[in-house]
């Protein structure tokens, strides 16, 4: 989905992931952790994910080209497995950045009602050329994923949590593979636009639903209408110590287009210790 900028001449567009992503890409980043994990206290800076163009690139597919992506800021919350990125493509690729728009949906699924998955999966990659120098320049990657769409039905709805899964959920019938997070779920509506009403959050699958069609898998897709409650800056490019808003103040302001299925519902409460809680009424 994209969003107004006052960046001149630079495409930015926000998109929506998992928050286990970014702790994977963390981990990445800091492979030897400076704590250990019984620690009691962790100061949130040791915790934070590296946005520096040089420690993190997000690639963008189209059907035709990929452009190689910096991410501009990232927004999350202990919460929920839902978080969201802004990006944007480098200069010289710019031109040939044209972000699909997929809106939110706020409304929640019903049981038995039939639903498409939407995500890639069979990643690989080959470097076809290798570094001249420490700085990687010179290096070439090639990378394939598959867009991938599967159909199946709602089996259960957990408006507090499912499991271990402690955020709005729904599983479906689907089968899913690792690297399938981030993926969206829709409901196929007549006349209507497509829209992202939960996220592939997990697998609980039957190891057999992977290969035998006669067999349902489990997966679990987080809500989509939490993200309303993540935070963004007013402005792109943020300056230092920018004013952030919701993603539900930013609809109500114009900055994003509405979801689909309406914010009218939805309420922001702000605690007292700087925190924020979301209501669906």
């Amino acid at each position: 989905m994209t969003r107004k900028s006052n960046m001149p001449q630079l495409k930015t567009s926000w998109g929506r992931i998992n928050k286990h992503v970014l702790d994977g890409i963390h981990g990445i980043q800091t492979p030897r952790p400076l704590y250990a994990e019984s620690a009691y206290f962790v100061p949130s800076s040791r915790k934070q994910l590296a946005l520096d163009p040089a420690k993190l690139k997000i690639v963008w597919m189209a059907s035709t080209h990929a452009a190689m992506m910096s991410a501009i800021t990232a927004s999350y919350n202990e919460s929920t497995d839902l978080a969201c990125c802004v990006i944007a493509a480098q200069e010289r690729e710019n031109e040939a950045f044209h972000p699909a728009h997929i809106p939110l949906d706020t409304r929640i699924p019903i049981v038995g009602e039939i639903v498409h998955m939407v995500s890639v999966d069979e990643m690989s990659a080959n470097e076809a050329a290798s570094p001249k120098d420490q700085s990687g320049a010179g290096q070439v990657l090639e990378l394939y994923r598959r867009i991938c769409i599967r159909r199946g039905s709602v089996t259960g709805v957990y408006p507090n949590g499912f499991g271990q899964y402690r955020w709005p959920c729904f599983t479906t019938s689907i089968p899913t593979t690792g690297g399938m997070s981030g993926g969206f779920v829709y409901v196929p509506r007549d006349n209507e636009t497509i829209a992202a009403c939960g996220i592939v959050c997990a697998d609980l699958d039957p190891y057999q639903s992977k290969t035998d069609l006669t067999q349902c898998g489990c997966s679990v897709i987080g809500c989509s209408w939490p993200a309303l409650a993540l935070r963004l800056p007013e402005s792109i490019p943020a300056p230092t110590n920018t004013v952030t808003k919701s993603l539900l103040e930013l609809a109500q302001m114009g900055y994003i287009p509405e979801p689909v299925g309406g914010i009218a519902r939805f309420e922001l409460e702000t605690l007292e210790n700087g925190d924020f809680r979301l209501h669906r009424h």
